[in-house]
């Protein structure tokens, strides 16, 4: 069976506009997602890293976050294309046993067939190393950047605002592959 490895945060659900207004809320900073340029949130908030964490942590972000529109549909036509679909989180930080990630995907009803919580994206190399997905979708480029030499297909980049200066295959959203995938499941996206 071929494998879909998928990002969680930002690809299947949306983190970004709840952690921007918690944000606003600890740091006074009303920053909206559409112009944060870097992955690097502590650099545009001007905190450390610890206190995005904390942010997130405080809030219960992670338990609230809302699926993006047509992911759950768009996992659920992988899966009848009888494609193995396998989510990789660096939530480990947020998230150590993967418990409440994994009450978020039964609460909203979404279905996968793995669930790896890492830490950083060295983590989601060694998944993609044993895994070998055909397709592995990210909205972060360096996380792309470690995992295209294991895709037998094409990494491919969600398009956000803060990845633009990476040259990966981009995709609008979920929905967009899936409705490739639904054409012709092996569709070759290109190298990367």
């Amino acid at each position: 069976m071929n494998t879909i490895i998928l990002d969680l945060d930002d690809v299947i659900c949306d983190m970004s506009t709840p952690l921007s207004k918690a944000l606003k809320a600890d740091t006074g900073k009303d920053i909206k997602p559409k112009d944060w340029s870097t992955f690097n949130l502590g650099e545009i908030y001007k905190v450390a890293n610890e206190a995005i964490f904390e942010t997130i942590n405080r809030h219960e972000i992670i338990k609230h976050v809302k699926p993006i529109e047509h992911a759950k549909e768009s996992i659920k036509l992988f899966r009848e294309l009888e494609f193995k679909v396998h989510v990789v989180t660096s939530r480990k930080p947020l998230d150590p046993s993967g418990d409440i990630t994994q009450a978020w995907f039964d609460r909203h009803e979404i279905i996968v067939d793995d669930l790896s919580i890492t830490c950083h994206s060295a983590g989601k190399s060694e998944v993609a190393k044993k895994v070998r997905p055909l397709y592995f979708v990210d909205d972060h480029g360096g996380n792309l950047i470690d995992c295209a030499p294991y895709c037998t297909k094409s990494a491919l980049l969600i398009d956000r605002p803060w990845n633009q200066r990476y040259a990966f295959n981009r995709l609008a959203s979920l929905e967009a592959l899936a409705l490739l995938l639904d054409i012709d499941p092996l569709i070759d996206m290109g190298s990367n």
